[in-house]
């Protein structure tokens, strides 16, 4: 009986660890090209958010997206794209603004699916 319950607790629990992993926006927060071991002020940076559905369609929209940033100044972004099913591609354009701060780029979707955030730190 003891070992049927135990089957039974580790059956649910695969389960229900399944069900949280699949609800989760999945965002990937990246420089394009090679990156620096350190920055200068007045550096131009391309960053790349990968934003991938997980869950399929999501009820909110991709222009919903946060961008949070310090030590950095967005100069401009593309529109999302779709580069494959259900993976969108937004690309921004930053410049390092001065030496004295933490310099970092941080996307984050909310949602009642889990949402998803991915941050990327700049030495300088």
């Amino acid at each position: 009986m003891k070992f049927k319950m135990k089957k039974i607790i580790l059956i649910f629990g695969f389960i229900i660890s399944t069900i949280i992993v699949a609800n989760a926006c999945e965002l990937k927060v990246e420089i394009q090209g090679k990156q620096k071991a350190k920055y200068k002020v007045g550096d131009e940076i391309i960053i790349v958010v990968n934003m991938t559905f997980t869950h399929g369609r999501c009820g909110v929209d991709l222009k919903s997206t946060q961008i949070t940033s310090t030590g950095i100044k967005i100069k401009g972004a593309t529109d999302w794209k779709e580069i494959s099913p259900n993976v969108y591609q937004r690309k921004y354009k930053v410049v390092i603004t001065n030496e004295n701060q933490i310099h970092s780029f941080e996307a984050i979707r909310n949602c009642g699916k889990g949402g998803g955030n991915s941050k990327i730190n700049f030495k300088v």
